[in-house]
């Protein structure tokens, strides 16, 4: 810019001017390289920021879609009888504390194979078809993270370890249940920041834990969550670049 103007070390002198030595696709906005395509507090520009929940996309400010994940099998487990069938897809929580019983934690595999690049929300979408009769006015579910492989999860049979998986760990999310949300529509509770990270980590398929989260001392509560897998689903909110 003027005689004896020495740009420092790693800048660069562009129309007269020292900055940040940015490679294509980043630009120089105030000494940072920010890519304008993507960044959603620069996007198509140095300062222009997205609504929140949009994307940029091409350096344009967009709202994401919604892309309907479907759940390839579900069920429970338990070890106090014969545990998980196989051919069952039925998906019940319960927790009946009586001599010989326990914890019925249940089990989604979900399809992942059309999740989007940019995953900015995801809800579980479940349709609740029954409620049992010694439930609170208000109950919980969580949702947890598995690393039993999906393989036996889906096949007959139970054991302590896969009951333990379901129901601890890493928590996906929660949900505050009532009979009122009993079909016919299904009812939607968010993942929380973990979920969204394993989520967005998965390849091809995507595995929860779900446990009855509020049991009563000498009762059998539970809900049941459809008989057929197709009637739950993952709603995720997001884009493809």
């Amino acid at each position: 810019g003027v005689c004896g103007n020495e740009c420092a070390d790693g800048q660069v002198c562009s129309d007269g001017s020292c900055g940040a030595n940015c490679q294509q696709p980043t630009a120089d906005c105030d000494g940072q390289c920010l890519d304008l395509q993507t960044d959603t507090a620069n996007c198509g520009a140095c300062g222009a920021s997205c609504a929140p929940g949009q994307g940029c996309i091409a350096g344009q400010c967009s709202d994401p879609e919604a892309f309907i994940l479907p759940v390839l099998d579900q069920g429970w487990h338990a070890t106090f009888n014969d545990g998980h069938v196989a051919e069952d897809e039925t998906l019940a929580l319960t927790a009946a504390f009586a001599p010989n019983q326990g914890y019925a934690p249940g089990f989604m595999v979900i399809d992942t194979t059309n999740l989007p690049e940019v995953v900015v929300s995801a809800s579980l979408r479940l349709l609740m078809t029954q409620w049992s009769e010694f439930n609170d006015e208000w109950e919980v579910i969580q949702v947890y993270d598995v690393s039993t492989p999906v393989a036996t999860l889906t096949a007959t049979g139970s054991n302590e370890a896969v009951v333990e998986d379901l129901s601890t760990g890493v928590l996906y999310g929660a949900a505050l249940l009532n009979a009122d949300l009993i079909g016919p529509s299904p009812f939607e509770f968010a993942l929380n920041g973990a979920g969204l990270d394993a989520l967005r980590n998965s390849t091809e398929t995507f595995a929860i834990g779900l446990q009855w989260a509020t049991p009563s001392e000498g009762t059998i509560e539970g809900a049941q969550f459809a008989t057929h897998a197709g009637r739950n689903s993952l709603l995720v909110m997001g884009f493809n670049p």
